[in-house]
């Protein structure tokens, strides 16, 4: 029956209006693990790749033309083998690694980007909902090529992430390639990332509109929290916007989520030896009845935990995904410390969706593909809004909230 709704909605939905004009636009399971080299554990040692490194390195101490510190050589080799790893992979050398760890403490300051490599390109993996890259219109699947006077040549995340962040109130030039190979210079102040979770808007006084900029600690319960304030009786559905959701803590997007279900699984984590080491399903109660039909938007900015929740709702048959291919990061991070202080970032494992599916670089695909369009005027807008207090004004320039709409009242119709 649900996969007829889909058919059904796919002819109603995608036969738009003529727009005015085209617009183009983690969760991190971090552990901090003291590490050393077990050789007893490892099936091979490359014995013949480790003289060539020694003899390299003797090289370089008794011909290089200047001498060099030794832990600049092996801190430098270390970041070599990480950083060409993978996408997500980086070396924190001893004043990043140190950084790193008082920003969990504190928050951090910045500009409100994810970052990720593609294509030996630095990529905006999300420009979070509300922060100053957002405001200033940078979006997902832009590039970065140069940060103040300096062009972009090192691939090294955790440092290109430490360029970006630094003290409140200070500025950062930063040179972005959008999708359209335009180039354009944006001088940004860094502010500390202090975003609520959590927006929602009550629209036509009929559908719950649930913007979630990122999964923090607080997430559940303040989705919780608003929806009883809302008349349950009168929601005629509800729409979860996790456009430009970078992810967050996996915990929340797993408890968030289970605020929509009442049975099934959620996601379900794979090791390196493609062995399942953590299930994590939903069950009763749930906070809108299972007969609210729901609706979720994604784009190429919805990331990791955010794509997590998509695709947990997606396969269990409660919600339809409309928008654009979700970015596509299904693997997660982990901290290992080292003994001179600094650490390296791993990937570790991966995420599987209840489909079985695991989410690659394509993304999740929504079940109703629709192009972010301008529109004259449109009362559901939240682009480049960020109070949650402004039911009933007139906005525009949010073509994809209007088709959810569209697509709950069809919905509403067939049901």
């Amino acid at each position: 029956m649900f996969q007829l709704l889909k058919a059904i909605l796919v002819i109603f939905i995608l036969n738009p209006f003529t727009p005015i004009s085209a617009d183009h636009h983690e969760a991190e399971n971090i552990k901090n693990k003291a590490h050393s080299l077990d050789l007893d554990k490892m099936n091979s040692f490359p014995i013949n790749e480790i003289k060539n490194f020694v003899n390299v390195y003797s090289k370089i101490k008794t011909e290089f033309l200047s001498p060099i510190d030794d832990a600049v050589m092996i801190n430098n080799a270390i970041k070599g083998m990480v950083d060409n790893l993978d996408e997500h992979s980086t070396f924190l050398d001893k004043e990043i690694f140190a950084k790193f760890n008082k920003r969990l403490k504190g928050g951090s300051v910045g500009i409100g980007i994810e970052i990720a490599k593609k294509n030996n390109k630095i990529v905006i993996m999300t420009s979070l909902y509300g922060g100053p890259a957002y405001l200033a219109g940078i979006r997902s699947g832009d590039k970065i090529i140069q940060i103040n006077n300096v062009a972009i040549t090192n691939q090294n995340l955790a440092k290109i992430n430490d360029e970006l962040s630094g003290l409140p109130n200070t500025f950062v030039t930063i040179y972005i390639e959008d999708t359209n190979k335009n180039i354009k210079i944006y001088k940004l102040k860094r502010t500390l990332i202090n975003i609520p979770s959590v927006f929602i808007n009550n629209l036509k006084n009929q559908f719950i509109h649930i913007r979630i900029s990122q999964f923090q600690e607080k997430t559940p319960s303040e989705i919780i929290k608003e929806l009883r304030k809302e008349e349950s009786e009168n929601i005629q559905g509800l729409i979860i916007d996790l456009r430009d959701n970078p992810g967050g803590l996996l915990k929340a997007a797993i408890k968030t989520t289970d605020l929509f279900l009442s049975k099934g699984l959620i996601v379900s984590i794979e090791n390196r030896s493609r062995k399942i080491i953590e299930k994590h399903s939903a069950k009763p109660p749930v906070i809108i009845g299972l007969k609210t039909p729901i609706v979720v938007i994604i784009n190429e900015g919805t990331a990791s935990a955010a794509e997590i929740m998509a695709g947990a709702l997606k396969d269990n048959n409660r919600a339809i995904l409309i928008g654009r291919n979700s970015f596509g990061k299904g693997s997660i991070q982990s901290i290992f410390s080292l003994p001179n202080k600094t650490a390296a970032k791993l990937t570790t494992s991966l995420y599987i969706l209840p489909s079985g599916s695991k989410i690659k670089n394509g993304g999740i695909q929504p079940d109703i593909f629709v192009e972010p369009m301008t529109l004259i005027s449109n009362e559901y807008s939240t682009e480049n809004k960020t109070d949650s207090n402004r039911e009933g004004e007139k906005y525009s320039h949010d073509y994809l909230l209007f088709q959810a709409i569209n697509t709950l009242e069809v919905m509403n119709k067939i049901n």
